[in-house]
C-alpha cells in the first residue's frame, strides 16, 4: 500500500509515552534505525498488534484498522501486523515514528522479546545486532518487565508468534518469563 496519504503531525513524546523508550535510544546515531528496517523482506518483521494497540492507533490516526494493518494469521486470535512500506514501518515518516506516543507494545519492548524456548517455557531475549550502540540487556529488562502486563492473555500468542525476519538473528537469553498457567492453556480455535 504505497502512496501514503495520511498526514500526521509529529508529536514530541510526553513523559507517560516513554515506557519502552530506553535511555540509549536518544543516543542512536541512526535515528529510527529499528523502524527503517521494518519492511517487506527486511530484517525486522512488522510489529505485532493486539486489540489495545489497534484501539489506540485508530483513535490517534482517525482511520480504520485495515488502513494501517493486516490480519496476522497464525499469530493469535486478536493479532494483526502493522503494514510495512519500502522505506520501513507504515508510520515511519520524516525519519521518525509518527505515532510514537501510541506505538505498539511490540515496538516499546524492542530489542527485547519473549520466545517459547520449549513447550510452555517462555524466555526473555535481547536481539544483539540491531542497535548501533552497546546496551545493558539486563538493565533494559528491568525497565521493560512492567510493560508485559499489557499483553494480558495474549502473552502466549506473543511468545509463539512466527518471526521469519528475526528467526536467524543473534540474541541472548536473559531469564524465564513467568506465565500464569491459565494463560498457557491455548484452546483450539483461540490461538
Amino acid at each position: 500500500m504505497s502512496g501514503f496519504a495520511l498526514k500526521l503531525k509529529i508529536i514530541e513524546p510526553h513523559e507517560n509515552d516513554l515506557d519502552g523508550t530506553y535511555s540509549f535510544c536518544a543516543k542512536c546515531p541512526s535515528n529510527g534505525n529499528c523502524c527503517s528496517k521494518v519492511r517487506p523482506g527486511g530484517r525486522i518483521d512488522p510489529p505485532l498488534l493486539f486489540d489495545r494497540d489497534v484501539r489506540q492507533i485508530e483513535r490517534f490516526v482517525k482511520q480504520a484498522v485495515d488502513s494501517f494493518s493486516t490480519h496476522a494469521s497464525n499469530r493469535g486470535r486478536h493479532a494483526r501486523l502493522m503494514r510495512a512500506e519500502k522505506d520501513g514501518c507504515y508510520f515511519y515518516r520524516e525519519g521518525r515514528c509518527a505515532i510514537y506516543h501510541v506505538r505498539p507494545l511490540d515496538c516499546r519492548l524492542f530489542p527485547l522479546d519473549i520466545i517459547e524456548k520449549c513447550e510452555n517455557k517462555f524466555v526473555w531475549i535481547a536481539y544483539t545486532q540491531f542497535c548501533p550502540i552497546k546496551f545493558d540487556a539486563l538493565q533494559l529488562l528491568e525497565q521493560a518487565k512492567h510493560l508485559i502486563q499489557q499483553l494480558g492473555d495474549n502473552i502466549v500468542s506473543y511468545a509463539r508468534a512466527e518471526t521469519p525476519g528475526l528467526d536467524k538473528e543473534p540474541y541472548i537469553e536473559l531469564c524465564d518469563v513467568h506465565v500464569p498457567i491459565e494463560s498457557r492453556v491455548v484452546r483450539e480455535g483461540h490461538t
